[in-house]
């Protein structure tokens, strides 16, 4: 999506028309071809004003990394991740595999993230942190980082991203979805968007700061 806005080669030879045209097709097979999508977002502002250094620093339990908002999406989306996968997934594979098994295999999740270095290791130790807390059945299988030329589906799930956060933008900002695209990738209904607005944020911090003064007051 980056090298499209950007008019990179071969798009910046391309018209208008062909263009739109284009990502019209695109946002179609991504679309068609996905099952749900899950996208969290944090408004970097209020994050900054509501969450105290200290906790940015050390989190909740003193493990989790908060110190930017994007670990904070991360084990957002892992959390809201097992309700769908236990409230959801599970219950249609039930259904379409047969309704009257007694002996149901729940699937393994593995994870397939876009490479960067900057959160890559925070985000590997978060992994294991997160599967303590909300997968006692070990369903959160492996978490592996690659290129977007290795994985093609990655190049799928960065288009949805990109107009996921145009969509959360608008709805934060009480605006309607002009934008046909957005409109387009909305279609099926299968977008799962969340975000934390200002006052959760502020009640996650002032729970954040009785977690740790209980762990300090603790003998």
């Amino acid at each position: 999506m980056s090298s499209y806005w950007r008019k990179d080669p071969p798009y910046d030879k391309w018209s208008d028309a062909k263009q739109k045209k284009f990502l019209a097709k695109l946002i179609k097979i991504a679309r068609d071809n996905t099952w749900f999508a899950i996208g969290g977002m944090v408004p970097t502002k209020d994050w900054h004003e509501a969450v105290p250094d200290d906790i940015k620093a050390g989190g909740i339990g003193g493990r989790l990394d908060f110190s930017h908002p994007y670990h904070f999406c991360f084990q957002m989306f892992f959390a809201r991740l097992m309700d769908v996968l236990t409230e959801e997934v599970d219950r249609i594979l039930k259904a379409k595999r047969s309704p009257f098994a007694k002996n149901f295999h729940k699937e393994k999740v593995t994870f397939i993230f876009d490479r960067q270095d900057q959160f890559q290791q925070v985000a590997s130790v978060g992994f294991d942190i997160i599967k303590e807390v909300v997968d006692p059945n070990d369903r959160l299988a492996s978490l592996t980082f690659g290129s977007k030329e290795q994985y093609i589906p990655l190049q799928a799930a960065d288009l949805i991203a990109f107009y996921a956060r145009r969509i959360l933008t608008h709805q934060m900002q009480g605006k309607p979805w002009r934008d046909p695209f957005e409109r387009l990738l909305e279609e099926r209904h299968n977008l799962m968007l969340y975000y934390f607005t200002r006052g959760q944020l502020y009640d996650f911090a002032r729970k954040a700061i009785a977690a740790k003064k209980q762990r300090t007051d603790a003998p």
